[in-house]
């Protein structure tokens, strides 16, 4: 069940996500993150917020700051379901489903997006509670596999 609905991206089903430790990218303040939301390895081989289509997993921490500081994340798992909120004003409408789409990567509110460019997700139910007329309700997703295989991105 999904917990902490003020964070970006959760587990909703499955076991407990594997963690690993990684470092943060230098210059932080302009590739921060918070916790919950997603995150990718950069060109340089650290850890910084997701943009497009590589996604390593969900930061179980916000962003410290300071060049290179360890922390923990939360590797996805590509059978299991995740939670993530509707873009803006979007309703959670049953319209969504089935539909592979992309992620808004706003720092701190990830949202699922109305664009089927890069298909990031597949939403494949909408959270308790929510219904067709919920704008900023949240969805229930899996990542699409593509997206968590371990991808450098610049």
């Amino acid at each position: 069940m999904a917990r902490q609905q003020s964070k970006s991206v959760l587990l909703y089903s499955g076991v407990t996500a594997q963690t690993i430790m990684q470092q943060e990218v230098s210059n932080i303040s302009a590739n921060a993150w918070r916790s919950g939301d997603l995150v990718h390895i950069s060109a340089t081989g650290y850890a910084t917020i997701s943009t497009g289509v590589y996604i390593l997993g969900i930061a179980t921490v916000a962003a410290t700051g300071t060049d290179y500081d360890d922390f923990e994340v939360e590797l996805l798992d590509y059978n299991a379901l995740y939670t993530i909120t509707a873009e803006g004003s979007t309703a959670t409408g049953r319209s969504s489903l089935g539909h592979e789409v992309d992620v808004v990567y706003t720092v701190g509110a990830h949202t699922v997006a109305t664009t089927e460019t890069n298909k990031v997700i597949h939403v494949v139910g909408i959270y308790e509670g929510n219904d067709d007329t919920t704008a900023g309700g949240r969805f229930i997703v899996k990542f699409n596999t593509v997206t968590i295989l371990p991808g450098v991105s610049t």
